[in-house]
């Protein structure tokens, strides 16, 4: 996303997704990742057009009535009883290339 921040066609197309009304868009603690998109490429608008946004981090500590701080493999865990790999859990987004090849 960095190396194309200055790519109007790509604001533009994204921008469109996110207005439609069929879309959904659903992130885990989402804000963290919209402040790094407003620092790492200010120059783009399709972050700020999220019509219909569900962040399930907020919506399973209502619904489980949990005020800890809540990690995305305990979600996945209880939702589907499956472990998941947190192997790969951030990203440098200015280290390139983003994985090192196995």
């Amino acid at each position: 996303m960095v190396s194309l921040g200055q790519s109007k066609v790509l604001d533009d197309g994204l921008r469109q997704l996110f207005i439609n009304p069929a879309t959904t868009v659903i992130g885990f603690g989402f804000s963290s990742d919209l402040h790094m998109f407003r620092r790492h490429i200010p120059e783009m608008t399709w972050y700020s057009y999220m019509e219909n946004f569900v962040d399930a981090q907020l919506l399973y500590s209502r619904v489980y009535k949990d005020k800890n701080q809540i990690a995305l493999s305990k979600v996945v865990k209880q939702c589907t009883g499956i472990n998941m790999c947190k192997g790969e859990q951030m990203s440098n987004w200015e280290r390139r290339p983003l994985r090192l090849s196995q």
